[in-house]
């Protein structure tokens, strides 16, 4: 018996990275769960792999700025598992880049995903998860929504959004039964961190390595954070902090917030 025996649960960014440990966490407590991203292959392989282990697992392509695919997922959810009780939101982009000679595209393309997505994913749950009596919501958010960085105006500004719209929709839903809550990790082993380090180093001169050694050293442990244990903390959020919500909640091996 698991602690998420008979929940159902969407994860939007599981096709890798902290969606795709998530959904292994939860199907290995017993969760039904839909897999969410826009890279199809990887979550029908996730699918396949979690299965036969758990208690059921569905690949639904979803692109977060597209909302008909928003409540298409929603729809295969409701039509697969009869319910919706727990909705994380960890599909993401991270657009490096001066605000001087920022693409407005591109900066607006990151406000689009990180939240905005996550905004029309919540608001296509929130009938199912009121239905569940004990609905959660987990939304990833970041460090940098409470410790801005250079080079990140659009990340630091989407994620900052997450974290007030989290505690806005935290008030608004908590006589529904359903539990808000924000995690703000540090820099996370994933391939938008190599993606965002190479990035960074093309525009500052620096090397990846060096960029990750300063990184390092900003936290007490010394390391990134892992997908693991940003997937243990939202683990937690859904089954045992009952009294937590509207919350924003740091992992960030020790990295001090500002």
């Amino acid at each position: 018996m698991g602690a998420l025996d008979d929940q159902v649960a969407i994860i939007t960014g599981a096709g890798r990275g902290i969606g795709a440990a998530i959904a292994r966490r939860f199907s290995a407590q017993g969760a039904s769960v839909v897999l969410a991203a826009r890279t199809e292959k990887e979550i029908e392989k996730l699918a396949d792999h979690l299965a036969p282990t758990g208690k059921g697992a569905i690949a639904i392509p979803v692109d977060v700025t597209q909302p008909a695919q928003i409540d298409a997922c929603i729809r295969g959810c409701l039509d697969t598992f009869g319910k919706l009780d727990i909705l994380v939101n960890a599909a993401g982009s991270q657009y490096v880049s001066s605000v001087a000679l920022s693409d407005p595209k591109e900066w607006i393309y990151d406000i689009e995903v990180n939240l905005l997505g996550l905004y029309r994913m919540c608001r296509a749950s929130l009938p199912a998860l009121s239905d569940s009596k004990k609905g959660r919501i987990v939304n990833i958010a970041s460090r940098m929504g409470k410790t801005p960085a250079p080079l990140n105006s659009a990340y630091c500004a989407a994620k900052a959004g997450v974290i007030a719209f989290t505690a806005a929709l935290g008030a608004e839903v908590a006589r529904d039964g359903i539990h808000v809550n924000s995690i703000c990790p540090g820099f996370v082993e994933t391939k938008l961190l190599n993606d965002t380090m190479a990035n960074t180093a093309r525009i500052t001169g620096r090397t990846v390595e060096e960029i990750k050694d300063i990184l390092e050293a900003r936290s007490l442990l010394r390391r990134a954070v892992s997908v693991d244990e940003v997937a243990a903390l939202a683990y937690f959020l859904v089954t045992e902090a009952t009294g937590m919500t509207g919350q924003a909640i740091n992992i960030t091996a020790g990295a001090e917030i500002h």
